[in-house]
């Protein structure tokens, strides 16, 4: 079976598949740190997601071709309630002093912008189950942390130290 000329094929497919997502991971965080802070920054840490979510769930291409429609589609819609929590956690901290019905008011924003996420999340959840293995969703819960924190830590290891000299 393993010198079977269609076991080479799929083997040396699969393994062409994962260089070319790897050669362009690291050529994607390369051209994160070497380009200008806000030239598309958030475009190539967005592709950097796509190979990193991809590579870690080791998606096939027809499983590829079902789940990022519907990932994206959540990710837009979570963006937008991030985008809320964020501005009411401005709008916390820039103002000093509340009533208690606006601290009130603050407080159940909060907590309804809170609810709506999970909700969010809990129906996509079932809808990744639709077009993934379950086990791949339930890996598909961690790695956008795990992203966030190999993002923070390279842009924190890239970023110059006071005492370092330039060469």
């Amino acid at each position: 079976m393993k010198n079977s000329p269609i076991y080479f094929l799929n083997h040396k497919q699969m393994l062409m598949k994962y260089l070319i997502i790897i050669c362009s991971a690291l050529l994607t965080l390369t051209g994160v740190y070497a380009q200008p802070e806000n030239d598309n920054r958030d475009e190539r840490i967005e592709s950097l997601k796509i190979a990193f979510i991809t590579e870690k769930l080791a998606l096939s291409s027809k499983e590829a071709q079902v789940f990022w429609p519907v990932y994206n589609e959540f990710s837009e819609q979570l963006k937008l309630i991030k985008d809320k929590q964020r501005d009411l956690a401005k709008q916390m901290r820039t103002k000093t002093e509340f009533t208690d019905q606006e601290a009130e008011k603050l407080i159940q924003d909060q907590v309804q912008l809170r609810q709506q996420e999970y909700d969010l999340t809990k129906k996509y959840v079932g809808d990744f189950k639709r077009v993934l293995p379950v086990k791949k969703v339930a890996r598909l819960m961690t790695l956008e942390d795990e992203f966030r924190v190999l993002v923070m830590q390279r842009l924190r290891d890239a970023r110059p130290r006071p005492n370092q000299r330039s060469r």
